[in-house]
């Protein structure tokens, strides 16, 4: 399974010092060269800038896709580049948070993933606490998150693990 990242699922998790989960889920992770750009720019935690400038082995670094998808204008420069990226290497899941890049992304087929569906998903395979890490996203970053979506995830945790397809 391909999967592709924008900056803001890494932020969240190195922050947290649960950026293992993606290696845990997923194996193996696409960066964008962009997005490694951005999570090294002086504004980024320093936390992040650290841990961008020697990422783990599972996460891949490949130069951004030359093609450019028509519709993604409107998006930052990142979650350009991971969609770019994954649909010229035919991933189906794209990690990223921000809501037009995830309509973006979902518009041509994408499964998206953020911040939250990741951590749900580590909780759901006993990999985390689900409330304790959420508790620590929202009090100790500037996460923003609805009751609703949290709602949503908690109720997913009631239910049996359904295979990914």
């Amino acid at each position: 399974m391909i999967v592709v990242t924008d900056a803001s699922p890494l932020l969240y998790l190195v922050l947290l010092g649960a950026d293992h989960l993606l290696a845990d889920l997923y194996q193996n992770v696409i960066c964008p060269e962009t997005v490694l750009r951005e999570c090294c720019h002086p504004h980024a935690p320093e936390k992040l800038r650290q841990w961008a400038a020697h990422p783990p082995e599972w996460l891949h670094v490949l130069a951004d896709a030359a093609d450019a998808l028509p519709g993604l204008l409107h998006l930052d420069p990142g979650e350009r580049a991971a969609i770019q990226t994954a649909h010229s290497l035919g991933a189906r899941i794209v990690l990223m948070d921000e809501k037009k890049g995830r309509l973006a992304a979902e518009s041509l087929g994408f499964v998206a993933v953020g911040v939250i569906g990741i951590i749900t998903t580590a909780a759901r395979q006993g990999m985390i606490d689900f409330e304790p890490v959420i508790r620590r996203l929202i009090e100790t970053t500037n996460f923003r998150v609805s009751d609703a979506v949290l709602d949503r995830a908690r109720a997913t945790l009631t239910r049996p693990p359904e295979p990914f397809r």
